[in-house]
């Protein structure tokens, strides 16, 4: 599969003409090769019925999206296609632009303008932040949280902001914990938005995390919102 791209300025014209037909013209797949209109059917083979605007649905979506490009499928797919936002500008707005729309509306952040908020990246990295070691049990883990959590973790500190040992340890230990205190608020924070807070103010001492200390690393987070974890 050749990987196709669209940086921000030839998006804002793709994004225009949607603008303005008010959504998806009829015509406006006819132009897709057989590599990506295989994609785009592919895609809406899977998407979650019907598509609604909650969490669970973008939990799905983004697990069959996560399961999808993955090597089995892609052979070429890697890190590399997943941190370039012009390829996935592309399928936003070109292969599977209906999908944005139903969920968000045409607003343009989803489909282009804002990197860490473009929908199937922003799901794609999700799932990756979140694995947890499978596809069932990182639903397992994941089901528990809300679209906060998608803000917090992809969001909010950029991909680049955190280890990926470190958000999974995280989230792991989030999704063990009773509600109430997954939930508890303090200063109008919750404990996710608290814990990130010290992962940040930490951010100098990353040398400390790697090399088998993950673990006693988030939990220290944890120790200093208060919160023991095992």
């Amino acid at each position: 599969m050749k990987i196709k791209e669209l940086n921000r300025e030839e998006s804002k014209k793709v994004f225009a003409r949607l603008v303005e037909c008010n959504g998806v013209p009829e015509d406006f797949f006819e132009t897709l090769d057989e590599d990506y209109l295989k994609i785009r059917n592919d895609i809406l083979s899977f998407v979650p019925k019907p598509l609604a605007k909650t969490y669970d649905f973008d939990l799905k979506f983004g697990i069959k999206l996560y399961e999808y490009f993955n090597k089995k499928n892609f052979p070429d797919f890697n890190e590399a296609i997943a941190s370039n936002y012009d390829f996935w500008r592309y399928l936003c707005l070109r292969v599977v632009p209906d999908i944005i729309i139903s969920r968000h509306g045409l607003v343009d952040t989803y489909f282009f303008e804002k990197n860490v908020r473009i929908y199937l990246p922003t799901l794609w990295w999700y799932i990756e932040m979140g694995f947890q070691g499978s596809i069932e049990e990182t639903y397992n883990c994941l089901k528990h949280f809300s679209t906060d959590y998608i803000l917090q973790f992809v969001e909010r500190p950029g991909r680049d902001g955190m280890y990926l040992d470190i958000a999974r340890l995280m989230m792991k230990y989030l999704s063990n914990l009773p509600k109430d205190v997954e939930s508890q608020e303090k200063g109008d924070q919750t404990l996710l938005r608290r814990l990130l807070i010290q992962h940040t103010a930490r951010n100098a001492n990353y040398n400390l995390v790697i090399e088998g200390k993950t673990e006693q690393y988030v939990r220290e987070l944890f120790a200093a919102c208060g919160v023991e974890v095992k």
